[in-house]
């Protein structure tokens, strides 16, 4: 063989050799270790699952803290979304209290040979009360093609075993949009959440008793809107309440009494976000409605320069919460990963469809609904609308 020819050979070889280890994927140990809140050591920090999930491969990777808290990942180099859950129980006044404790981060970039995540985890109470059964947010199309939303609504579910008044029951829509990133009002989480509505149940306390298993519907507009909008899939002439804003487009229906409106964003009248791009939530206030919304008042200057307000709902008095965005378009949350950890959504918008929470099981003639602070995993996407219905 000529000298050249080897040499040439030789060459061919090394660069290919090259080419192969640049081809190979490089992989990390990412190195995770929890924390818990404060006023949890009562928590051990072992068996809480981990698990990284590549943004653009949707490949999960798992893992389980040791009783130090810590857990190893072998990942390629990439974004991930890392989501860690845990829950634990312990004694409250002799009554046994199960607490999850939960982190989600959206956009974790990994690479290097070695990586450290410090996560400090939320903690929640698991829902014993109320929760959000299904919500009816994309709205339907008229005939002629235009956008109908008189027809949205939001149902609420008692899952548990006891009578429950919805008497002051409160429903409020994130100000903060998910598809967006961090803005002044994110930065409010995890302790308070920033609403941009807020409407509430009237009743002096014991006016409006719910079932165990029962539900109440809160509607737009609690007419028949399969008459109004052919295309509507609802009739929601028996809802419960209606949220009512004094403007030319909206229609009062007396037969369906109107929630307290003490706060909107809306110069004219609440839509959901036929996007699902707003996340939802319920709770009561821990004092009369007045003082509640004066000592949680915020406000912040736009990119305007002008200054605006809304209301910073604390996270211990929410009592459950949906997470809404675009499929795979989430950018930045709007609540607290303890109360929610995921998101659920509907493809697009004016479909007619909901999200619905899962059943869990049931009990006699009683419905339970699955409930784990995590919307990903407890509802189902693009359903269709089953208000007043309890699901088997």
């Amino acid at each position: 063989m000529k000298k050249s020819t080897f040499l040439a050979l030789l060459i061919t070889l090394f660069f290919s050799a090259c080419s192969n280890d640049n081809d190979e994927a490089q992989v990390t140990t990412l190195k995770v270790q929890i924390n818990l809140p404060d006023n949890y050591s009562w928590a051990d920090k072992e068996n809480f699952a981990v698990v990284a999930t590549g943004t653009s491969s949707n490949v999960a990777t798992k893992a389980t803290t040791a009783a130090d808290g810590t857990a190893s990942l072998l990942l390629s180099d990439g974004l991930y979304h890392i989501s860690i859950k845990g829950e634990k129980s312990h004694q409250v006044e002799g009554i046994d209290q199960t607490v999850v404790f939960q982190y989600a981060n959206q956009n974790v970039a990994v690479n290097g040979k070695e990586q450290t995540l410090i996560a400090t985890l939320e903690a929640a109470p698991l829902s014993k009360s109320w929760v959000i059964k299904e919500i009816y947010f994309s709205g339907s199309k008229t005939p002629s093609n235009g956008n109908y939303w008189q027809d949205q609504y939001i149902e609420l579910y008692n899952n548990t075993d006891q009578v429950l008044y919805a008497d002051g029951l409160c429903i409020s829509e994130s100000e903060h949009t998910t598809i967006n990133p961090a803005t002044a009002w994110t930065d409010l989480l995890p302790s308070q959440v920033a609403a941009g509505t807020i409407y509430g149940i009237p009743g002096n306390g014991t006016d409006y008793p719910v079932q165990p298993g029962q539900s109440i519907v809160l509607a737009s507009n609690g007419s028949n809107h399969t008459v109004l909008n052919p295309n509507s899939p609802v009739d929601l002439t028996k809802a419960h309440f209606e949220w009512y804003d004094e403007h030319a487009l909206d229609v009062d229906v007396p037969e369906v009494p109107n929630l307290i409106k003490h706060y909107s964003y809306s110069l004219s009248v609440w839509i959901l976000h036929n996007r699902g791009y707003r996340s939802y939530f319920i709770f009561k206030p821990d004092t009369d409605m007045p003082a509640f919304l004066e000592k949680n008042k915020v406000e912040t200057t736009n990119a305007a320069g002008k200054v605006v307000y809304r209301y910073a709902i604390p996270a211990n008095v929410i009592l459950d919460a949906v997470e809404l965005s675009q499929h795979n378009a989430l950018n930045q949350k709007a609540l607290p990963a303890a109360i929610d950890a995921g998101y659920t959504y509907c493809d697009n918008a004016n479909s007619g469809l909901v999200v619905r929470r899962k059943v869990l099981r049931t009990e006699g003639n009683r419905t339970i609904l699955q409930d784990t602070n995590n919307s990903k995993e407890d509802f189902l996407p693009n359903q269709v609308p089953s208000p007043f219905v309890i699901p088997q």
